[in-house]
């Protein structure tokens, strides 16, 4: 039996075939409306039985189907699959025959029929697989564009809305292969017969249809962008001029909602790399080669370059991240795309000088470097990494040198918390110092930011950073060994003073090797780089073998005429030893023992102190491959320069290394070796001790050696009742004294108890007060105190409280610097004794010398780090002061360490000390405040408190606060703000904290201010929103995060309408009836927190309307008293000017003030000042406006006149209370 939809398409096939009789009376036979019911048969018979419904919850459904359900459906698309085939059989003779009866029929008199057939035609290809049915269709959809069948334009119009779905790959229906061979059909249909030059009358529907799509143009990312690429298709075929007007319409879309800028952004990329000329400098240079005059179409015709150039410059400071992102990234590809041809390169660059200040808007006024540097800075790490892709393209492609803005913008980039951010500031930092290696700025950035990723904790920066080092610099160095030069010949090539240009190396030799010599802390960097290359076989000997040449060829110069730059070729050969101390360890057989002895006899007179430790490090590093003799006499030589005591320290320990090093690898066994390292410091340690004890017993009256006095801290402006000496630094004294330490961590089976006795009497408390002791000799003493109690724990247990009690009296900071560093040493190897001492150990935070504070925050974190100090009250809250902290590299670290390392190491503490902070730093002693910070000693309060209302110790309190939030979760933040309301805020209200003392007044403010910060707000729709964005790349994650985000902002939304709504009713009570200033804070709290839930406010306050009429007309009132305020400062005269003009290039007080308050306060303004002026003109006697009019006349009695100041009793309009308005 035959089913309807075979009867519909037999029907159809007779009526169309009876149309083609011959001599049939068509005008009789043929009707609209059999001809749509004809239609409407062949749609019901070729509908596909299973298309799903094109609605939310039907997408909804499909994405919680499972595996089995979907098998199903794969099953039910091959059969629909079958069934379009054989459909494709049944609907090609009805369309043959509907085609042929287009040819003899006129439907200019039936236009319903004429979008029926038009919509049926447009739909047929997504319910019938097959080439030929979208070839017929589309030829009949061409067939239709004939005045018989109506005006063409309308007919243009109509078909090419119908088509926009099928363009646009949004209609329902159909694979997507279907999809896209329809789409490349309808693009191919409108260019061929819309666009051609005998086109003229669809021509302006194309034209149209161009904006049309953009309007009509999906959200999500891959089908904005097919819809970009489908609109291209057409504007590529455009005229110049409609290209023109095409261009003029994006920039103004890119002024339009988030997701046409977006839109207009991606336009904008697309137009420029498929357009050719877009700046019009290819058409103007022909135009001044032609002197045309008339020529100006050409180049108006590409003016839309420099309109769309100009747009994409302004949405990279859109106040969407997204948008900002996209443009930079935009902007980057638009740059390196434009500037392969010279010509454009140039143009380009003076384009964008000058963009900036000719836009006139305040957004990205200035050049482009500023927009950059404040972009790598933007809070969102999307709109980072794509400001970092523009820095690098802007600077490479177009030839421009990185000034000192850019490159600290991408040295900062490479600490960013964020991996991506980190991988692409290393990234474009390297290929800046690729471009740029000349350039000694450049260098010394890349030293400073790019080198200490090599010690990041992702390994895949680390190998990069490393493969990094060996190209920028090992590879460059290398280079030079393959050069047969003299020396002099050699510096003059690596200075750039050669003559000869095909005698040189790569650039940045010279840069890269004085900049290791200036920075001293890049030796760990270099330390771990070289270690990693040796481990893996990534040391070539060509790299040392370079080195020595360079070495040599600078140290031989260095002894002739000064014909160089003596500091320049200096810090060369030092940067040079640096290097080659690291990487001999993994190449010892490349150094020779005749370059060793040669610099080795040169360095005892000539060379640097750093030179020579590196020297001896290098000798060190080779002991194993240097002869017999050799190191027996280099042996003897380094005992005697240590026996003589005149050494810098850092000679000292380079000596004393290199000395038990080559004892122990050239003795014949292990055990030998000890003996010949404790006989060597035995006899050190005698001539030490004998040298100590001649400076502590000498008599006072000889005043060559004499026992000094501590030096204590006094208070300020005290001075000594008595006449005091300071005794001369001795510096063999100093050099005797560093010597025993280094001895004690070589050798500490040494005998050093008699030295331990006079070095504790060294610093010993005397009793006369005549002398005070040399603070060097001191600071070396507690340094080597420490080293002997780090061999000895017995000595230790001793020692460490004097120790502590040191660290808190003494006046040095040196001495303190070092005791911390000792004390820190001493929590590795004896926490348990130094357990009870840390909160002493934290005073230092708050030290006076910023070194101090420095160094004690880096040891204390790198303790917490390692688990050897525990997180503890009193620590988390003194650890938040250095977010504050007057120095800015402090702040620096602590942003890093509460931002990543915190984070990751305790991610609840921040929300479980987040309340006590709050008393804690603004030093709260009543009782709902317990934490153990606040029973510590008042001084230490003062210390690490930020008590006070002033404004700068507020914003202080108020950024610790922030940086908290930043490292909470969604649900930790609505725990938090359930612990203010309750702790806090109902404390106040219930009298437990009291407010009228100055801590408790700014620990309610502070809450305050916390629960209105947008730190606080959950953004549940935006997370929500977000994660929908990337439904398609993970799709389990994203169901679940949006889950999550719709949950939380549930349960905010119950906590504000069941705890803190009440609470906040209840402490305005309390504060209206003390007049206290904090309602003005309340009432911006309960504004911020209410803002969120505008359209729940009615629903969440539905059991007390009066409530709620009280909340929203003194939300109402407070609003309209910040915009009095504000329009009181608009209106001002001169002195308030500028204020206003920025006010106004902002977009006027009506950007930021709703009109019905703005009209308002200026009427309360104009007011007073109307009546404020004609009082002053009765009281001096003038004519006013008032005796002009019929009221009553102002009395000039004393009770209406005092002092010559009036006072009216007629009040404005604007000044009357509401209810009688």
């Amino acid at each position: 039996m035959e089913t309807p939809g075979r009867i519909g398409v037999e029907a159809a096939f007779v009526y169309l075939g009876l149309l083609l009789t011959p001599d049939c009376p068509l005008y009789s036979v043929f009707s609209s409306l059999a001809f749509q019911v004809l239609l409407r048969c062949l749609h019901n018979s070729f509908k596909p039985s299973g298309a799903p419904e094109e609605s939310g919850s039907g997408r909804k459904k499909i994405q919680k189907k499972g595996k089995r359900a979907r098998n199903v459906e794969e099953g039910n698309e091959e059969g629909a699959s079958q069934d379009d085939r054989s459909g494709a059989l049944e609907v090609g003779p009805v369309l043959s025959r509907l085609r042929a009866a287009l040819r003899v029929i006129s439907l200019r008199d039936h236009q319903g029929a004429l979008k029926s057939l038009v919509e049926f035609l447009v739909e047929l290809p997504h319910a019938v697989t097959g080439a030929a049915v979208i070839h017929t269709t589309f030829a009949m959809l061409e067939d239709l564009l004939q005045p018989k069948h109506g005006d063409v334009p309308e007919t243009a119009i109509l078909v090419l809305k119908l088509l926009t779905p099928s363009l646009l790959l949004t209609r329902a229906g159909g694979t997507s292969q279907q999809k896209l061979m329809i789409r490349s059909a309808a693009i191919e249909h409108v260019a061929n017969s819309m666009l051609g030059e005998e086109c003229g009358d669809s021509r302006a529907a194309v034209v149209a249809l161009t904006r049309y799509l953009c309007f009509k143009a999906p959200e999500k990312t891959d089908a904005r962008m097919q819809a970009v690429e489908t609109v291209m298709h057409f504007v590529k075929h455009l005229t110049a001029t409609e290209q023109q007007e095409f261009g003029k319409f994006v920039t103004k879309l890119s002024r339009s909602k988030p997701r046409y800028r977006l839109l207009a952004l991606d336009l904008c990329g697309s137009l420029f790399f498929q357009l050719p000329d877009p700046l019009g400098v290819d058409a103007a240079e022909v135009e001044r080669a032609a002197g045309d005059a008339n020529g100006g179409s050409s180049s108006d015709g590409s003016r839309w370059g420099i309109a769309c150039l100009e747009a994409t410059l302004q949405r990279c400071s859109d106040k969407a991240p997204t948008i900002r992102a996209r443009a930079l990234v935009t902007l980057a590809h638009v740059i390196e795309d434009l500037s392969v041809h010279v010509r454009q390169r140039s143009y380009l660059q003076e384009l964008l000088a000058g963009l900036g200040s000719s836009t006139g808007n305040r957004a990205h006024k200035g050049d482009l470097g500023s927009l950059i540097s404040k972009r790598c800075c933007d809070e969102k790490a999307a709109v980072r990494k794509g400001a970092l892709l523009l820095l690098t393209k802007a600077a490479i492609v177009m030839g421009k040198t990185p000034d000192e803005q850019m490159l600290q913008a991408m040295g900062i980039s490479c600490s960013d918390s964020m991996l991506s951010i980190r991988k692409a500031g290393l990234g474009a930092l390297a290929e800046v110092t690729r471009k740029f290696s000349k350039i000694k700025p450049v260098v010394k950035e890349w030293l400073e930011s790019a080198l200490p990723l090599v010690m990041d904790n992702e390994s895949s920066i680390q190998e990069e950073a490393v493969g990094l080092f060996k190209e920028l610099v090992l590879d460059p160095i290398s280079s030079v060994s393959v050069m047969k030069l003299s020396d002099d010949r050699l510096l003059a090539v690596l200075l750039d003073k050669s003559d000869e240009p095909e005698k040189s190396v790569p650039p940045g030799v010279v840069h890269f090797l004085s900049g290791l010599a200036e920075k001293n802390d890049a030796a760990p960097f270099v330390k771990r780089a070289c270690a990693r290359l040796g481990k893996t076989k990534g040391l070539r000997p060509s790299i040392v073998m370079a080195l020595q040449s360079i070495i040599t060829a600078s140290e031989d110069l260095g002894r002739k005429e000064k014909s160089f730059d003596g500091r320049r070729v200096e810090a060369v050969a030092q940067g040079a030893w640096f290097l080659l101390s690291e990487l001999s360890l993994f190449l010892p057989k490349v150094v020779g023992w005749d370059f060793l002895r040669k610099h080795w006899q040169y360095s005892t007179s000539a060379a640097s102190a750093a030179s020579r430790v590196h020297l001896l490090q290098t000798i060190a590093n080779v002991a194993t491959e240097l002869p017999a003799d050799a190191a027996t006499d280099l042996a003897d030589e380094l005992l005697k320069h240590l026996e003589d005591f005149n050494m810098h320290p850092v000679e000292v320990g380079a000596h004393v290394n290199a000395l038990t090093t080559l004892c122990r690898r050239k003795a014949a066994s292990e055990d030998e070796g000890e003996e010949l390292v404790t006989e060597w410091a035995r006899q050190l340690l005698e001539k030490a001790e004998a040298i100590v004890r001649a400076y502590v017993s000498l008599d006072r009256e000889n005043m060559n050696f004499q026992t000094p006095i501590s030096i204590r801290r006094r208070p300020a402006g005290g001075r000594s009742t008595r006449k005091s000496r300071r005794v001369e630094p001795s510096s063999q004294i100093v050099t005797a004294v560093f010597t025993v330490g280094a001895i004690a961590l070589v050798c500490p089976a040494g005998n050093t108890g008699s030295i331990t006795l006079l070095l504790q009497e060294l610093v010993g408390e005397s009793t006369d007060g005549n002398l005070l002791r040399d603070p060097a000799v001191s600071t070396q003493t507690w340094l080597t105190l420490g080293k002997l109690c780090l061999a000895d724990d017995k000595l230790a247990k001793r020692l460490i409280p004097l120790f502590v009690q040191e660290l808190d009296r003494t006046s040095s900071a040196a001495t303190r610097n070092n005791i911390m560093v000792t004390l820190t040493d001493f929590c590795v190897r004896y926490t348990a004794l130094i357990e009870s001492y840390i909160p002493k150990l934290t005073k230092s935070l708050r030290d006076s010398c910023e070194v101090v504070r420095r160094q004690t925050f880096v040891l204390l974190a790198r303790l917490l780090q390692r688990d050897y100090v525990k997180w503890r009250g009193l620590l988390f809250h003194r650890f938040l002061l250095a977010l504050v902290d007057e120095s800015p590299k402090i702040c620096q670290i602590a942003d890093f360490l509460f931002g990543n390392i915190l984070k990751t190491k305790a991610p609840l503490l921040a929300y479980n000390s987040f309340v006590e902070a709050i008393f804690v730093l603004n030093d709260y002693q009543g009782q709902s405040s317990g934490s153990s910070a606040l029973q510590s000693s008042e001084s230490e309060r003062d210390l690490f408190s930020l008590r006070g209302s002033t404004q700068a110790v507020v914003s202080k309190r108020m950024y610790i606060y922030t940086t908290l939030l930043k490292q909470m979760s969604p649900e930790h933040l609505l725990a938090t703000s359930a612990k203010l309301c309750a702790e806090v805020l109902a404390g106040a209200a219930d009298g437990v904290i009291d407010i009228s003392t100055v801590s408790g007044k700014c620990v309610v403010e502070d809450t305050l201010k916390i629960l209105a910060l947008k730190e606080m707000r959950l953004g549940g729709n935006k997370a929500s929103s977000n994660v929908a964005e990337q439904a398609d790349e993970e799709e389990n994650a994203a169901t679940f995060a949006a889950v999550k985000g719709k949950v939380v902002t549930q349960l905010a939304k119950r906590n504000l309408v069941q705890n803190a709504i009440p609470i906040f009713i209840e402490l305005k009570r309390l504060l209206e009836k003390s007049s206290s200033p904090l309602l003005g804070a309340l009432m911006d709290c309960m504004r911020s927190m209410l803002k969120d839930f505008k359209n729940e406010i009615e629903e969440m306050l539905v059991a007390d309307k009066q409530l709620l009429k009280e909340l929203i007309y003194d939300m109402q009132k407070h609003e309209a008293a910040k915009a009095r305020a504000k329009a009181a400062a608009a209106v001002q005269p001169e002195p308030q000017k500028q204020q206003f003009g920025a006010l106004r290039s902002r977009g006027g007080i009506a950007a930021v003030v709703s009109p019905q308050i703005l009209v308002g306060a200026v009427g309360d303004i104009a007011a007073a000042a109307t009546a404020a002026s004609v009082l002053q003109d009765a009281a001096t006697g003038k004519s006013t406006p008032l005796r002009a009019m019929s009221l009553p006349r102002l009395r000039t009695a004393g009770n209406r006149w005092q002092g010559g100041t009036a006072t009216c009793m007629h009040a404005s309009p604007m000044q009357l209370p509401v209810d009688q308005l």
